[in-house]
């Protein structure tokens, strides 16, 4: 059985070598079908302005937030 039009989760997390590991971000992947299509967007609740992203753009911007946000680790030593 295959799915079609799902949503799906880009997630970062940051882990410390023994200790513990933590999500620390999350961006949800939409289909663009699902985004291009007025009536779709306005029945899922979908905001009108929202514009279509690839997975590796969610990540990029999760990685962009917690540089900004002094995320340890993230930055140079």
């Amino acid at each position: 059985m295959r799915l079609a039009g799902g949503i799906n989760t880009v997630y970062l997390a940051q882990a410390r070598d023994g200790v513990a590991h933590a999500l620390i971000g999350a961006r949800r992947w939409i289909p663009a079908e699902q985004i291009s299509d007025p009536v779709t967007a306005i029945i899922t609740g979908l905001p009108l302005k929202l514009t279509f992203a690839t997975k590796g753009e969610l990540a990029i911007d999760l990685l962009r937030t917690a540089y900004a946000d002094g995320m340890p680790g993230l930055r140079g030593r």
